[in-house]
C-alpha cells in the first residue's frame, strides 16, 4: 500500500534536497585558476600508489673513535692488551635494505664493515663489523630535496691481529658487545626518479662485553668477559647512495 503523503510534505521534501546541492556546491566551489580538494587529494593518492617502496642504500666515509674500551681504557689508545688495539679511525662501508612502511617512514636492517687502522701497531690489521635493525623518517620523500632522521639498534664485532715479517699470525684480539643507539641524519638528493645522492653523518653508541685474547705463541684465544665495561662511539660522516625499487 502506497503511502499518502501531502504536498506540503512533498513540496518540504524538494526544497531540503535544493538546500543540500547548494550547501555541496558551495562546499566544494573553488576560485578559477586553483586546484580543487578532489584533484590534489587524487594526487597524493597516485604519488601513494606509485612510490617505489623498497630501498636499498650503499654508505661509505670515515670513522672517528670515541670513548673507551673498558673503564679508564681509551678506544683509540688501548696498548694494555698482547695486541695493541688503539683505533685511530676505520673505513667503513655500509648496506642498507629497507621498505616504506607508510609515505614517510622507512623500517630496514643494516651491516657494516670497516676497514680499522691501528695507532701502535704497524704490523696490525682488523677490521670492525656492524649490524641490526633501523628506522628512517624522511620528511618530504617526493621533493627534489629530502632531509631525513634515522635510529638503530644492533651488534658490533672489532678484531685485531698482529702479523709477524712473513705475514703469519702471531696474536689477535676481538670484543663483541651491543650496539645501543645509532643516531642518523642525512639529505637525500634525487638524481632521478629512482636513485638519490647525498650527505649523511652517524653517531653510535655502544659498549664491549665480552673479549677473545691469544697472545704470541698461545696454540688457543682465551675468552673472557671484559672487567668494567665502558661506552664507545663511533662518528661517521660520508655519502649515501640510495636506488628505490
Amino acid at each position: 500500500m502506497e503511502e499518502y503523503r501531502s504536498g506540503s510534505e512533498e513540496d518540504a521534501e524538494e526544497e531540503d534536497e535544493e538546500a543540500a546541492e547548494e550547501t555541496s556546491e558551495e562546499r566544494f566551489d573553488t576560485p578559477p585558476g586553483e586546484p580543487s580538494p578532489f584533484d590534489e587529494e587524487e594526487s597524493r593518492a597516485r604519488k601513494r600508489k606509485t612510490m617505489r617502496k623498497f630501498h636499498l642504500a650503499l654508505r661509505g666515509g670515515y670513522g672517528a673513535p670515541l670513548g673507551e674500551i673498558s673503564d679508564g681504557v681509551p678506544l683509540a689508545s688501548d696498548t694494555s692488551r698482547p695486541v695493541p688495539v688503539g683505533v685511530s679511525g676505520m673505513i667503513p662501508i655500509q648496506l642498507d635494505f629497507g621498505y616504506m612502511v607508510s609515505r614517510k617512514v622507512l623500517l630496514g636492517l643494516y651491516a657494516q664493515y670497516g676497514v680499522a687502522f691501528y695507532t701502535d701497531c704497524g704490523n696490525c690489521s682488523g677490521n670492525d663489523l656492524r649490524f641490526g635493525l633501523q628506522i628512517q623518517y624522511h620528511f618530504v620523500p617526493d621533493k627534489k630535496l629530502d632531509p631525513w632522521l634515522g635510529l638503530g639498534l644492533g651488534y658490533e664485532f672489532l678484531r685485531a691481529r698482529e702479523h709477524d715479517a712473513e705475514g703469519g699470525h702471531t696474536a689477535s684480539f676481538s670484543a663483541h658487545g651491543f650496539e645501543f643507539a645509532n643516531l642518523q641524519a642525512g639529505l637525500d638528493i634525487a638524481l632521478g626518479k629512482a636513485f638519490s645522492l647525498g650527505p649523511f653523518v652517524g653517531f653510535s653508541l655502544g659498549q664491549f662485553m665480552s673479549s677473545k685474547t691469544r697472545p704470541p705463541g698461545a696454540p688457543e684465544p682465551s675468552y673472557s668477559s671484559i672487567d668494567d665495561p665502558a661506552l664507545h662511539m663511533w662518528l661517521e660522516p660520508g655519502l649515501k647512495a640510495t636506488l628505490r625499487l
